[in-house]
């Protein structure tokens, strides 16, 4: 019993074999020398990533034989032949997405069953196949997860998965299997998981059968069809099930045990990759350490292999955003991944000091100071990070402040997106289920059935936002408890919105407050299409600076001027259809200095297209009113001073004037936009001996 106990622990152990490295110079080479046309080649520290989109099957021998990671998508074949592969004698992953074949061949060369020896892991999905042939994947010896879902899989043959004495994991969910034979899965004795939901067993006496042959270890995800007690026992094929485990067990003892020095010789002289510091603990799970190779500093996040298909798609996604060399200051930098003695350790960049949360809830005053609409501010920071995971392609889906890392520099402080667990690549079949992230930060269509776009991000990042500028409220609800956490979810999933007391308690100063206001509100919006881009957010009002901010007085007021004949009535029109929003009847009513008011002269004190002109004005000629009117200047102190002086008075005129501008002007408002010409700019004469 002892020996056969031995013999499951370290075929285990042998599934988790890592393949030789590849040299990084030999990956660059291969990267831009030997990519063909339809692929994108990539390297991935001692990997080497290759990504082909409608390739043919008579075009695969033109890829490197360097490769390690093959991705094959949205193309046709007749058939599947991993023969065509079989100068590919380094490749660790086979993922084949969106294609169209009539069935899975099996490679006819005997001779070479080892060819794929080092490939542990197989995704297959979306691909409409018609039948999968007995032994397909048998060159497959020492594969460990094998992912066939939504393929449309009607017909899987018993010996499918033969010679596969490693096997831990199978997804067939999703398909339209109307058969299994009973003996399908039982020579795999490592087999932990057996995924075969949604699909329709039509025969229940395949269910029963299967469910009495499988070792009692395994998970075995629902099924549908009849209730077992309609069919009767199968005893024997219990007792055949389960000797035919003893025999394949047996025999790999023998031959695992000749090796076994061999083996364990191997691994002494393995050299790891990356080294964890179990002392230094930064947060769950991750620790600091560094890459063996060149004593980089990194952190360090240990995972299990299982569940497989979470953390493989939290690898996609790191490698998603680092493919093209490039990385952002404000998103966690992937560095590499290394599997050891049953374990995944991913290693980021860089070590951070603290999070969000913890900065807010310590009250720590460094980080506090960069919870505002000023420049380079955290959230400024995090709309930047954000809009590079958008453009990337990649959906965070569990944004919170835990998830915000800080980093103290010598001058400044960084704000890093991090933790990418259920993170997702927009458009391609999330293996995740509905109802995750967490509580009271999550987007309400998150926890549905709704297909979900980018914006569940901004929802959440909405919430940081208030968070961050309140140091410590959700807008909301209550976050302190679990049950807080879990009724603030419900509130979101019952669309409630966030109350207006909540809102006013934005630590910002009366004009900026409104900008902040009106952003979290967008953001916070439960129509995700009426939700504003991460781009958008980062354009908003709110992150404007002084410059950008007179040059839309600018830009506003010249288009309201008399030589704009009827140009710009739609504008006109609707400016003076939300005046109300700005000011009630007279907007001179707001100006209680009476050498301010005075100094404006204007016979339609009820249209705001008039008070636009006036501070426009009054920030062109700044210089002339500070020098040449001491009572004026005592008021406004400096050009900047003038600018809040009238935005105070005027908090919402920004926000309008920023949607007219969307709406009926194609250009941009830029901050580097240049002095409007005099002749453009229609000042009235009177006006200007005034000011």
């Amino acid at each position: 019993m002892t020996k056969l106990v031995n013999t499951v622990l370290l075929v285990l152990v042998l599934t988790l074999e890592w393949t030789t490295p590849i040299p990084l110079e030999q990956a660059c080479s291969d990267r831009e020398q030997d990519c063909p046309d339809k692929c994108v080649c990539y390297p991935n520290n001692s990997r080497q990533v290759v990504e082909c989109t409608d390739i043919k099957a008579s075009e695969l021998n033109t890829l490197s034989g360097a490769t390690t990671d093959l991705i094959l998508k949205h193309g046709s074949w007749e058939s599947i032949d991993f023969g065509d592969l079989s100068h590919l004698t380094k490749l660790l992953t086979i993922s084949i997405y969106n294609y169209t074949t009539a069935h899975l061949k099996r490679y006819k060369d005997s001779k070479k069953k080892q060819i794929f020896k080092e490939v542990l892991n197989i995704s297959i999905q979306y691909t409409k196949i018609d039948s999968i042939r007995a032994g397909v994947f048998e060159f497959f010896p020492n594969a460990t997860h094998f992912i066939l879902s939504y393929n449309c899989i009607d017909n899987l043959y018993g010996s499918v998965f033969k010679g596969l004495g490693y096997i831990e994991f199978i997804d067939l969910s999703n398909n339209q299997i109307e058969t299994v034979a009973h003996d399908t899965f039982i020579n795999h004795p490592h087999l932990k998981t057996l995924d075969l939901s949604n699909n329709t067993l039509i025969t229940s006496m395949d269910i029963c059968a299967l469910k009495n042959s499988l070792p009692s270890t395994l998970i075995l995800s629902r099924i549908q069809g009849d209730e077992c007690s309609k069919v009767r026992p199968f005893q024997y094929e219990i007792i055949v099930a389960l000797s035919i485990i003893v025999i394949a067990t047996c025999v790999s003892y023998k031959c695992i045990y000749n090796t076994k020095s061999n083996t364990s010789k191997q691994k002494q002289n393995t050299k790891r990759q990356i080294e964890p510091n179990l002392e230094k603990k930064l947060g769950h799970n991750v620790y600091e350490g560094k890459i063996v190779e060149d004593g980089t500093v990194v952190a360090v996040k240990i995972s299990d292999l299982n569940p497989f298909k979470k953390k493989i798609e939290e690898i996609d996604v790191l490698i998603q955003l680092s493919k093209d060399g490039k990385s952002h200051d404000n998103v966690i930098q992937y560095k590499q991944t290394e599997v050891y003695e049953g374990k995944r350790y991913i290693a980021l960049m860089p070590v951070c000091d603290e999070t969000l949360y913890t900065a807010i809830n310590t009250k720590n005053n460094t980080a506090l100071k960069y919870m505002s609409s000023r420049r380079d501010s955290c959230l400024e920071q995090l709309a930047k990070g954000l809009m590079f995971l958008h453009e990337h392609d990649v959906q965070h889906r569990d944004i919170k402040p835990e998830n915000i890392l800080i980093k103290y520099e010598k001058s400044t402080v960084r704000f890093i997106i991090s933790d990418f667990d259920i993170g997702h690549i927009t458009g391609k079949q999330s293996h995740h289920k509905t109802g995750y992230g967490t509580e009271g930060w999550v987007a309400p269509e998150l926890w549905g059935t709704a297909t979900r776009n980018p914006t569940v991000d901004i929802f959440s990042m909405g919430c940081v936002f208030y968070y961050a500028l309140t140091q410590g409220t959700h807008p909301i609800g209550k976050i302190t408890t679990e049950d807080e956490r879990i009724k603030c979810q419900q509130a979101i999933q019952a669309r409630t919105p966030p109350k207006q007391e909540n809102i006013e308690l934005i630590l910002e100063h009366n004009f900026t407050k409104m900008r902040a206001k009106n952003l979290i509100e967008c953001m916070l919006r439960y129509n995700e299409n009426e939700r504003p881009s991460a781009s958008e957010v980062l354009d908003h009002p709110f992150f404007w600076d002084d410059e950008k901010v007179c040059n839309t007085y600018t830009k506003m007021g010249n288009k309201f001027d008399d030589k704009g004949g009827t140009k710009y009535e739609n504008l006109r029109k609707y400016m003076r259809e939300n005046s109300h929003k700005v000011f009630t009847e007279n907007w001179k009513n707001k100006i209680k200095d009476n050498d301010i008011r005075n100094s404006v002269r204007s016979n339609q004190e009820t249209d705001i297209c008039e008070l636009i002109k006036a501070i426009r004005n009054k920030l062109e000629h700044s210089d002339r009113i500070l020098a040449n009117s001491p009572k004026q200047a005592a008021i406004y102190k400096n050009k900047q001073g003038i600018r809040r002086y009238w935005e105070i008075r005027f908090p919402r005129l920004l926000i309008e004037m920023y949607y007219a501008l969307k709406m009926f002007d194609d250009s941009q408002v830029d901050s580097d936009e240049s002095q409007v010409d005099s002749d453009e700019s229609q000042v009235d004469s009177e006006e200007v001996l005034l000011l």
